[in-house]
């Protein structure tokens, strides 16, 4: 924080009052693709588990993943991984869970399991 407690022209300030950088990149890969919190800035957590040609997916892999989803978007986050946990485990080539995984652990502030979780969805889907 700059002097006097004004913000840099970097720093924002979230609506819980926490200070942060935008451009702090979060995740980089080994080609150059990252993740910052800009990006995260507008993520609604929507996508469509609709789009999945190239993977054969259990249904409940996908039911799991719909439920981690919601549960989400209710911030009861440890619920959240349990279901991600479980649509990994049915369908360990699908790199939705481990992307959600790495989400739901960074809105935990635990970057050790995000940055694990988003090399995994990295890994299955560069």
């Amino acid at each position: 924080m700059s002097l006097f407690g004004f913000f840099s022209k970097k720093e924002k300030k979230r609506d819980d009052g926490t200070i942060y950088n935008p451009d702090k990149i979060l995740f980089e890969d080994e080609h150059g693709n990252t993740i910052s919190n800009a990006d995260l800035e507008d993520a609604t957590g929507e996508y469509d588990l609709e789009n999945r040609s190239h993977w054969e997916l259990p249904d409940d892999a996908i039911i799991f993943q719909q439920q981690g989803l919601k549960l989400l978007q209710e911030e009861n986050y440890d619920n959240a991984i349990t279901k991600y946990e479980e649509a990994h485990r049915l369908a360990p080539d699908w790199p939705q869970p481990p992307f959600d995984l790495a989400v739901a652990h960074l809105l935990q502030d635990d970057i050790e399991n995000a940055y694990r979780y988003f090399l995994l969805a990295d890994t299955l889907e560069p």
